[in-house]
């Protein structure tokens, strides 16, 4: 977010830039009828799976530690 004199941080402009190249590969594949793989190549950048953990009445996912 850009407030005025203040220089947005590197994280921000970072993110910023990797919106726009999504946006930018999105806007060339607009008129998708059925995704192959090529194009879920370009446009998912990392997919996270957990295993699930059964707790009584509730399921939960695994998170892996950072």
């Amino acid at each position: 977010m850009y407030v005025a004199g203040k220089v947005p941080s590197q994280t921000a402009k970072a993110q910023r830039l990797s919106i726009d190249s999504f946006l930018a590969q999105v806007k060339k594949y607009a008129v998708i009828k059925e995704p192959d793989a090529e194009i879920i190549r370009i446009l998912v950048e990392r997919i996270d799976v957990f295993k699930t953990e059964k707790v009584p009445d509730t399921r939960t996912k695994n998170r892996p530690s950072s």
